[in-house]
Parts: structure tokens; C-alpha cells; sequence
């Protein structure tokens, strides 16, 4: 690479190191460095990435239909959404904190657990059709046939739709809607096509192409462990902007391929409850991954457990110790809850 024969000319030798940190995008071309070019990155921190770009670009399609219409769900009830969620699903893990350490756990459906409008339609209620949206969304794309074909949103990330999934703003959208014009589907359909002509039962083959080039789902990652490389994967269990289970899918791939004892030697995930995209929300996503991956790299020391902070203004509000995957952090009873060393990390 043209960086490693920059710091040779300049210094002299080559470079003792060299390490791959990126999120989101950054985090999706960092797979695909472990996967195609291993021999170039010593140690690689793999944040937030969107493994299944395809099926993430046709989930974010599958939501904007689902606010077409009467599911259109205002802005203004996702307090209430978030709220009774949070009600729901906070304390499962044994803990009322304002976390929910694993989504996958709480068995919320909002045709059961929200309030219906009987009548009109109040701040404090949701219409049929906005359950039936909400449905959809958490319950993931599906053809006709109700054939999963990408997760649902994990609950507890509804505190972040407006700037990403409903309302006006809707970010994600319009992004998927060109990659499916220009690039995604084969042919290319152009600029004439809108996300509203997405076919659930047909176009999703039309990705495949796609999918060869951009998708870093290859679970061989045998040549990256031969080298001695190593890899610190993360997500935010609340991300609104990457759906965070392909992702876990993924690293319980490699395990299968690899061995369970042979990845954890060079391979590790860790879930960050309440996290966004690659920051933000009311978790603890501030943490040095790159100090734990070179300690691991330069030293051997096997990041078990990691110290992630919530910052306010800048200031620690809170710090919560974020577990190898499948560990969660369990409160050991004592102390302030809102202290790292009073949490322990276990299998659920």
C-alpha cells in the first residue's frame, strides 16, 4: 500500500504494525480487507459495519413503504413508542437502568402491547395502520409468502427513528433508494425508478450482483488467524442506521466454520447496549478500541471484557463494562449501578 512505502522512504524501515480502524462503511471495508487482503492489516477494529449491504439497503426500503399512507407513524408518538418499549423490555435483564443489554430477549409485538385509538387519534394512542407499520418493522422484510429475508429492528433504538427511519427526514431512505437505481439491482433501473416499485417477491434476486461485490460475508478468515492478525468487532444494540444482527450472524458463521476456542483467538464481538451508529444514545459507546486491539496484537492480551462510558457534556455520566459476545454484563447487586466495577460479565 502506498502508506507503508511512504513511512519506508521517509524512515527508513517499514512500519512495526499496521492496523484498519473504521465504523459504519469503514467498518463494512475493514471485512473486506480481513476477508480479501489479509496479509494487510495487523489488527483490524470492525465497527457498526453493514456486512449485508444489500439486504440493510432493502430493509430501509421495506421501512419507507411501511410509512406510506395512513402507517405514516408522526414523529411526535416515538416518545411514547420508546417509553413503553423501555417499560416492556429495560428490566429484563434484572435491572431497570434505561438499557436494554440484549433486544433479542424481550418478546415485544405491538399489536399486543400498544394502546389503540378506539375512536380518534390522540398523541396517546396508535391507529391500525400505524400498528400494522410498526409490524412490519419490527418483524422484518418479508416476500408474500412470509419469507424472512432481512431482520426486524431490534427494539429500543426508537429514540433515533425521526433522523433516520420516519418523519420527514427519513435519512436513510433517499440513500437506498439511489443505490438500488444506480447499482444494486441488475440491471440498473435508472433514475425514472422510485423505492415504492420495490418488488419483495422478485428484485431482491435482482441484488445478487451486487451482493458478490459488496456483501463481506465470506466466514474463511483462516489465511487473517494464520498471520497472527486479530479482529475487535462492535455494534450498538440501538442502531437505527445499520441493523446490528447480520453482523451477529456473521461472527456465529465464523465460529461454526473456525471453532468456537479457534475464533476467539484472533476474533472478538462485543454488543453495545443502548448504542447508536458507531456512537450516541443513552449507552456507554465511549471506549479506546484500538488501545485493546493493540494490546491484544503487540501483547497477547485477550480483551475479555472492555470499559465503555456515557458522556453528557463531555462529562462521565456513567460506565458500564461491555462483554465478549455471548457475555452480558450482570449487576452484582451492590453499589451504584452507574459504575463499571460493580457489573460482572456472564453467559445469559
Amino acid at each position: 500500500m502506498l502508506a507503508k512505502q511512504m513511512i519506508r522512504a521517509y524512515y527508513g524501515s517499514g512500519a512495526r504494525f499496521s492496523y484498519w480502524v473504521g465504523c459504519s462503511t469503514g467498518g463494512r471495508q475493514g471485512m473486506q480487507e480481513a476477508q480479501r487482503y489479509p496479509e494487510d492489516f495487523d489488527g483490524l477494529v470492525i465497527g457498526a459495519p453493514g456486512l449485508f449491504l444489500t439486504g440493510n439497503v432493502m430493509r430501509r426500503i421495506w421501512v419507507g413503504q411501511s410509512q406510506i399512507g395512513d402507517g405514516a407513524l408522526p414523529v411526535e408518538k416515538l416518545p411514547l413508542l420508546n417509553k413503553l418499549v423501555y417499560e416492556k423490555c429495560d428490566a429484563i435483564d434484572g435491572l431497570a437502568d434505561g438499557l436494554i443489554d440484549d433486544p433479542q430477549r424481550c418478546d415485544f409485538h405491538p399489536a399486543r402491547d400498544l394502546p389503540k385509538c378506539g375512536g380518534a387519534e390522540t398523541p396517546a394512542c396508535f391507529t391500525a395502520p400505524q400498528i400494522a407499520a410498526l409490524g412490519k418493522i419490527y418483524g422484518g422484510v418479508r416476500n408474500s409468502k412470509g419469507k424472512l429475508l432481512f431482520p426486524g429492528e431490534p427494539v429500543g433504538s426508537e429514540s433515533g427513528w425521526a433522523e433516520n427511519l420516519v418523519g420527514p427526514s427519513k435519512l436513510v431512505l433517499p440513500r437506498a433508494e439511489s443505490q438500488m437505481k444506480f447499482y444494486a439491482l441488475d440491471p440498473p433501473p435508472g433514475p425514472s425508478w422510485s423505492y415504492t416499485m420495490f418488488n419483495f417477491d422478485k428484485d431482491p434476486a435482482r441484488t445478487a450482483r451486487a451482493a458478490k461485490d459488496l456483501n463481506p460475508l465470506n466466514p474463511d478468515l483462516a489465511a487473517l488467524k494464520k498471520r497472527g492478525g486479530k479482529i475487535i468487532q462492535y455494534s450498538g444494540w440501538a442502531d437505527q442506521q445499520v441493523n446490528p444482527l447480520p453482523g451477529i450472524e456473521y461472527y456465529e458463521a465464523v465460529n461454526k466454520r473456525m471453532g468456537h476456542f479457534e475464533t476467539r483467538e484472533f476474533y472478538r464481538l462485543f454488543m453495545v447496549p443502548g448504542m447508536f451508529h458507531c456512537g450516541g444514545g443513552p449507552g456507554c459507546g465511549n471506549v479506546d478500541w484500538l488501545a485493546a486491539l493493540m494490546n491484544w496484537v503487540e501483547n497477547g492480551v485477550k480483551p475479555k471484557q472492555l470499559t465503555g462510558t456515557h458522556l453528557e457534556k463531555g462529562q462521565a455520566t456513567r460506565t458500564r463494562p461491555l462483554c465478549s459476545y455471548p457475555a452480558v454484563a450482570r449487576y452484582k447487586g451492590t453499589g451504584s449501578t452507574g459504575e463499571a466495577a460493580n457489573f460482572v460479565c456472564r453467559i445469559p
